[in-house]
């Protein structure tokens, strides 16, 4: 939660310093790339996490504490 919390910050203060620019070109720059970043990098990541989730759990359940380590390692 707290690494959502700080992308979001971290996109907003880019925005913040290059709206003082006043040039919309640049201010629509930053906007797709704070776009691109989270339809490749964070979709991507968040997806991983997703699997990694389920299977952790998976194996704790069956008592296989040697490839739950193996998946959070």
């Amino acid at each position: 939660m707290l690494s959502m919390i700080l992308g979001l910050i971290i996109e907003a203060i880019n925005s913040i310093f290059v709206g003082h620019l006043g040039q919309e070109d640049v201010m629509a720059g930053v906007g797709m790339a704070n776009m691109y970043m989270n339809v490749t990098c964070l979709s991507l990541l968040f997806g991983m996490n997703m699997v990694l989730n389920t299977v952790a759990s998976q194996a704790s359940g069956f008592g296989d504490l040697r490839m739950c380590g193996i998946y959070l390692n």
